[in-house]
């Protein structure tokens, strides 16, 4: 099947994380991802869990390009106003359990609220997107809707492009890791040693926060400052 422009030429695999996925979400994810994400002629696979519990013991998050992850995942938290702060929700507590496996797995967070402090919390905590859930309990304007919508796909083609950053924090906590020991083995010297590990890190953060071509020559500029110092040393 020939190639189309303006889709992913590489195949998907994604997960959905969601106590309502079989309410028509996975079907509506699956539709977007084959006919506005990814190219015809590549393969998309949709995996779900559903419950909290499974969410928080799960293994093989590294595995997925995009994780679709509902803020609310056990029935009680619907209900309203019953828990204010964000860190306290089913769906924060899988986030932050995901970023400790690797900080460059992608993942958009499905929301009920599109109050700013909510949504600039899940940023901070690592998430990689959002999108705000409608529903007929709350009128939303038709403009809004189509806004989100697109939003949504731009998100999602958004974290396709940063699949690398998986392999990249799995690359720079082994180089992390041989400093120690090299540290620790007295081959390097200590300080020497943690400034590259810092210049490494915030290497990773500029391009993890990267939007624009600017903010990955910045990442690339302190990286290179890594092998500066490797060099003098």
């Amino acid at each position: 099947m020939p190639y189309t422009i303006g889709l992913f030429n590489e195949s998907c695999k994604a997960l959905l994380i969601d106590d309502n996925a079989t309410s028509g979400w996975s079907e509506t994810l699956k539709h977007i991802l084959r006919s506005k994400i990814i190219n015809p002629g590549k393969s998309v696979s949709l995996d779900v869990i559903t419950l909290f519990d499974d969410a928080l013991k799960y293994a093989d998050y590294i595995n997925y390009d995009v994780v679709f992850l509902d803020l609310r995942l056990l029935k009680e938290e619907d209900k309203s106003n019953q828990i204010n702060i964000i860190d306290d929700f089913s769906g924060t507590k899988v986030l932050k359990v995901i970023k400790e496996i690797n900080p460059g797995i992608q993942i958009i967070i499905f929301t009920a609220s599109n109050k700013v402090w909510n949504i600039e919390k899940l940023l901070e905590l690592g998430a990689n997107g959002y999108y705000i859930k409608e529903s007929p309990e709350y009128v939303l304007s038709t403009r809004f809707s189509k806004d989100n919508y697109e939003e949504f796909i731009k998100t999602i083609q958004t974290c396709l492009l940063r699949k690398p950053m998986k392999q990249i924090y799995t690359l720079s906590q082994n180089i992390k890791s041989i400093i120690t020991s090299f540290v620790k083995n007295k081959k390097i010297d200590r300080s020497f040693g943690e400034s590259v590990k810092q210049y490494i890190d915030l290497a990773n953060k500029i391009v993890d926060a990267g939007r624009a071509e600017n903010d990955f020559a910045m990442g690339y500029l302190v990286l290179f400052k890594c092998i500066e110092l490797i060099n003098d040393n």
